[in-house]
């Protein structure tokens, strides 16, 4: 059926100002109606009068609300007494009942405080006050206090009437009035077929994707909060791997630039757009879906006319494309129940045609009249964004490397449009990648991003309120700030709203990533409590949870949407059998009771016949808990016994294995020591490197997702096996392993705690420099002579004679493990340590929270200044140019640390493009083969390193050296120089220490 139109009135210079008229839209959006407003479709304050009129005999029936002003009275009413003149709210609430429309009317309660400016009876007081009263002024405004009476008068003999009080009570009033309307009146029988209108597609895909539902904020009403979703959203960013910009082929760019160099290339997400192939990363919670959402949003409001100016500004699009929104494992089920049952379909899984064919199936069940040409017709001509959503999502991996077959394919043949797929990365791999798509990888929320969302979140839930609002954002700061685990959970979009909820009921928040799923989930079902005849909280969530388990562990792989059927099938010998009871009345029983959870909690959702968890993380957890309460032998039969892959190691099992282990710590640390060895069980001596590592990597995110509880396993195997795969940084038993294992590894043994930046081998990293002399610098005129080197740039010159004292310099960049020690101790808070200067400029390095989850590598985020003070704190200092170009050429002038050799993926950590690129920081010394002959590590590459020097007498720079992993090859050569202002801290520019030989 097409959307009810609800047309909205009242006065704007009140009304519009304190919110009002915006909880009234978004009523009427979450009951299910199309609100008409003459913010939509009029930028003037007074609309032409027609034009109002006429949007009213077009809605279905109207909505009006008066509280103390008459409002707009506008020119050329027909009335012979001017003393009769209508307000614009009057006559339009006239023109609706003239043509048989319903008015909802609702009128402030006389009770309810209301400000004083706000009223009609104001301008009077404030004539007085500034002495301007007139006898025409007083007239005119009392003529308005008697129309609004006899307006109010009016609507009460013509007028479902009600009163209000707050926004809030506003708000709930006018959704349950809409939707009693809507079970009154019927929208009447099904409309004859007529021609595509992409008009009402755009209006049902802009109703479904203009709001953001928070399950379990108000238990009492058994229904989602709804926010429009421009009022929560939060703006998504993602870092880019920038080229270096270069004039010719061997100029260094201008000195600004160089100042400028290593910055992070952070940009909003929505700029990637630009890209019309792109593959959109992202860990669970992270906005994925919430993203392409507000895209399709956006677009769909530019196509109809509603808001045609932030298509670039917003979206990053530079035209108002139309937009083409895809569940992907909706597209999947769609092709598997469609696939060779009729002519005229697609005949095989992996045709791009599969694409118009799924879209004008559901337009037609949602009565849009598009048929297929339609929209193979736009996708073809270029005139879509076709958002594909959640490649993650395909029940099997097969599902998954056919879909990504289809999309390749339907971005060549459909080859002017844009495409843009979400997915977990565990997802992305193999067969399942899209190759000629960009890959980007949304970035955890920044704090900006986190407070901007917690400040809007409070305003909405006390609006009206400024103090009530700011005590509230306050205290749940704190509450968030108060940890670094629970900061870290903020960075995720999808966590940092759960915080915001949970804190909302219990006032505080818990620990542990398992304890916060089961306060949402609890929260969630005890709304089924406050209904006559529902099951308790607790027997609601078991029944849910072997559901879940039902669905994750299904024979054909992790399904996250089942018939319906199926559902009530799995969960009905969860209720014990009556005399009178048969399997049947079983099922249906079920059926009614998930048909009652998505009414009461939301915790699953209907989608068509099926059903599915409303988000994948609530399935995920009730999994684990389900898995958490069986006996052992059951729980080794379902994690373990796979005939292919055991569960526990395949991507789409990994979340669960983790809530697991929060679930099981909560029955005692002895169930997690036991879950651990299990684990452990697995893996032998003869297992290959890849095998350990694979299970050190798993055992190490338990053991990091435990960081809160101090959990520490005590099976002496796990350390014997990480002993073993400390090989990673052998180059030997590395050789033939491609990087990303490596990295995978080296990431894992971070993690697990890395044994090279532990107790007494601490004292084995540091590399020892003896008296010696070199040649430093290049140039590039004369090959016959000394240090030519071709790439070399003009800050290199002039080559000069340097005579160096024996000194210590760290084998690697200092870590985030170290820096840890250094934040932990306080020292930032010890003036002693920064006479260098920058004290009480910064608290922790940059983006902390999502370094401290990768120990080994190196910490980056970091002034100058913040590097000066570590060197102090541990009795050192910082390299000079010449000590650091000494360290990694030797004094037989080698043009990179290993030699003369190219840079290749073997070697450093730099940007060498596609094909191996890991576009990221990464552990260090994971490159043994770029090691200086000493045994010096990531001399060059994956960060930028700080020198003690100022760049050149100028003193306004700092010097770096080494290149990193955002530079190209010739930034990584011995003797290159980059000018760096000294309180900048990037994500790409971290230090190490030098100290005198003992």
């Amino acid at each position: 059926m097409a959307i009810p139109v609800v047309f909205i009135s009242s006065t704007c210079e009140d009304l519009e100002k304190t919110g009002y008229r915006k909880v009234a839209r978004d009523a009427a959006i979450g009951a299910g109606f199309f609100p008409e407003m003459k913010e939509y479709w009029q930028a003037k304050d007074n609309p032409p009068l027609a034009e109002c009129l006429d949007r009213v005999d077009k809605a279905n029936l109207l909505i009006v609300i008066v509280a103390y002003r008459f409002g707009w009275v506008p020119d050329g009413q027909p009335e012979k007494d001017p003393e009769q003149r209508k307000s614009i709210t009057w006559l339009e609430c006239e023109t609706a009942k003239e043509s048989g429309k319903d008015i909802l009317a609702f009128l402030v309660d006389e009770d309810q405080q209301w400000p004083a400016e706000l009223r009609e009876e104001y301008e009077l007081s404030r004539a007085v006050q500034e002495n301007r009263l007139t006898p025409e002024l007083g007239e005119d405004i009392q003529w308005r206090v008697n129309r609004l009476k006899e307006f109010k008068a009016w609507l009460n003999n013509r007028a479902i009437r009600a009163t209000f009080t707050t926004p809030e009570d506003l708000r709930g009033r006018i959704e349950s009035a809409l939707l009693t309307w809507r079970q009154d009146k019927p929208m009447g029988e099904e409309p004859p077929p007529r021609k595509s209108d992409p008009g009402d597609y755009l209006r049902l895909l802009r109703e479904e994707t203009s709001h953001i539902d928070i399950r379990g904020l108000q238990v009492e009403s058994g229904r989602a909060y709804r926010f429009p979703i421009d009022d929560l959203y939060i703006p998504l960013t993602t870092t880019l791997a920038g080229k270096p910009e270069v004039t010719g082929t061997k100029k260094r760019r201008g000195k600004q630039a160089q100042l400028d160099a290593p910055q992070r290339n952070r940009i909003k997400l929505h700029h990637a757009l630009k890209n019309r192939k792109l593959v959109i990363l992202g860990d669970p919670g992270t906005g994925k879906t919430t993203f392409l959402r507000r895209i399709a949003f956006g677009l769909c409001n530019s196509r109809l006319g509603i808001d045609t100016a932030t298509t670039a500004e917003t979206l990053g699009l530079d035209k108002a494309s139309f937009p083409v929104l895809i569940r992907i494992s909706e597209l999947v089920d769609h092709i598997e129940s469609c696939s060779g049952l009729k002519q005229g379909e697609p005949h095989i899984k992996k045709s791009p045609e599969w694409l118009p064919h799924f879209l004008v199936t559901t337009s037609g069940d949602k009565e849009a009249g598009l048929d297929q040409d339609f929209f193979k017709g736009i996708i073809k001509k270029g005139l879509a964004v076709v958002l594909l959503d959640g490649l993650d999502e395909t029940p099997t991996r097969e599902q998954r490397e056919c879909i990504a077959e289809l999309v390749t394919e339907a971005a060549r043949h459909f080859g002017n449009s844009r495409f843009v797929v979400t997915s977990r990365p565990p997802a992305f791999e193999g067969k399942a990648i899209l190759p000629d798509f960009k890959q980007v990888r949304i970035d955890p929320l920044e704090d900006e991003a986190v407070e901007g969302f917690l400040l809007r979140w409070c305003q909405k839930l006390f609006l009206g309120s400024e103090r009530q609002a700011q005590e509230h954002h306050d205290a749940l700061l704190k509450a968030i700030r108060s940890r670094i685990e629970i900061r870290r959970m903020a960075r995720n979009p999808v966590m940092l709203t759960a915080l915001a909820v949970v804190h909302w009921h219990e006032k505080r928040l818990p620990e542990q990533r398992a304890d916060l799923y089961e306060s949402i989930i609890t929260w969630l079902s005890r709304s089924r409590e406050r209904r006559a005849g529902r099951l308790p909280a607790d027997i609601c969530i078991n029944r849910l949870q072997e559901l879940a388990l039902a669905m994750q562990n299904h024979p054909d792989g992790r399904q996250v949407q089942v018939p319906r059927r199926w559902a009530a099938e799995k969960i009905a010998p969860e209720w014990p059998k009556g005399f009178e009871q048969s399997e049947r009345q079983r099922i249906q029983i079920a059926e009614t009771f998930l048909g009652e959870e998505e009414m009461d909690s939301g915790i699953v959702v209907r989608r068509g016949d099926d059903i599915r968890f409303w988000h994948l993380m609530f399935q995920e957890f009730l999994s684990a808990r389900a898995i958490g309460a069986r006996n052992e032998n059951e729980q080794s039969e379902i994690l373990f016994m796979s005939p292919e892959k055991p569960n526990v190691y395949l991507p789409e099992w990994r979340e669960v294995v983790l809530l697991l282990a929060g679930v099981l710590h909560k029955q005692g640390h002895r169930k997690v020591d036991g879950f651990i060895s299990a684990i452990l069980e697995q893996i032998h001596d003869r297992s290959a490197l890849a095998e350990q590592a694979h299970c050190v990597g798993l055992l190490g995110a338990i053991v990091q997702d435990l960081t809160a509880l101090n959990y520490q396993p005590t099976d002496p195997r796990y350390k014997d096996l990480l002993e073993m795969v400390m090989a990673i940084f052998d180059p030997q038993k590395t050789r033939g392993m491609d990087i990303k294992s490596i990295i995978m590894v080296a990431e894992t043994v971070g993690q697990a705690g890395d044994p090279r930046f532990l107790g007494q081998a601490l004292e084995e990293n540091w590399i020892s420099i003896a008296t010696g002399q070199f040649l430093m610098g290049a140039q590039k005129d004369d090959p016959a002579k000394p240090n030519y080197d071709p790439d070399a740039f003009d800050d290199e010159s002039p080559i000069h004679q340097v005579k160096l004292d024996s000194y210590q310099i760290s084998r690697y960049p200092v870590t985030v493990t170290e820096y840890r020690r250094f934040v932990e101790a306080g020292a930032y808070e010890d003036k002693t340590l920064w006479d260098a200067g920058g004290f009480g400029d910064w608290q922790i390095p940059k983006d902390w929270e999502e370094q401290i989850e990768h120990g080994n590598r190196p910490v980056v985020g970091v002034s100058w200044f913040e590097a000066k003070a570590y060197t102090a704190w541990m009795d050192g200092r910082l390299p000079t140019e010449a000590e650091w170009e000494y360290a990694a050429r030797g004094s037989e002038g080698r043009r990179y640390p290993w030699g003369d050799a190219k840079p290749n993926t073997s070697l450093a950590n730099y940007y060498y493009g596609k094909g191996g690129s890991p576009e990221n920081l990464t552990p260090v010394g994971i490159y043994p083969r770029g090691a200086t002959p000493e045994g010096l590590m990531d001399m060059a590459g994956n960060v930028w390193e700080w020198m003690e020097n100022w760049y050149d007498k100028d003193e306004d720079a700092r010097s770096l050296r080494g290149g990193s992993w955002l530079n190209y090859e010739y930034d990584l050569r011995c003797s290159c120089r980059l000018r760096y202002s000294p309180d900048n801290r990037d994500v790409n520019v971290g230090f190490r220490v030098v100290r005198s030989q003992s």
